[in-house]
């Protein structure tokens, strides 16, 4: 919600083309949206494939499988991010592409979901060490 708020008033205000830097915040909250959602699509499945632990008040004795996560991670903000640059080339048709702006976005969008995976996975951890 708030990412499409954004994207309005960037829009009406001409954000994109007056502050270079703006497309590359906006890419980096995105990439922190998806993080997010792949965080929660991961914990939740934690919870079926291991649901007598998930409540328990004792250190959870499965160990988060961090490689999993990124790769999940990874998976949802390369699927979203190249699902958004196919669209943005296609209702652009009359801007030609630009492969280095398709990157650039990307790499950003990655950044932004791969630092909050970083901060997701450091909660986790902070919050096992305080059931122990």
């Amino acid at each position: 919600f708030i990412l499409s708020l954004l994207d309005r008033v960037a829009f009406h205000y001409y954000l994109y083309w007056r502050f270079g830097w703006f497309d590359i915040m906006m890419h980096l909250i995105g990439g922190i949206a998806i993080c997010l959602v792949s965080a929660y699509a991961y914990w939740e499945w934690q919870k079926e494939k291991f649901p007598n632990s998930a409540n328990s008040n004792e250190r959870n004795d499965v160990a988060t499988d961090r490689q999993f996560f990124f790769r999940l991670n990874l998976g949802f903000i390369l699927t979203a991010g190249l699902g958004w640059e196919i669209f943005e080339v296609w209702v652009d048709r009359i801007v030609r592409f630009d492969l280095a702006n398709v990157a650039k976005d990307l790499l950003f969008g990655i950044i932004g979901s791969l630092s909050a995976g970083l901060f997701v996975l450091w909660i986790h951890n902070h919050k096992l060490k305080k059931l122990k």
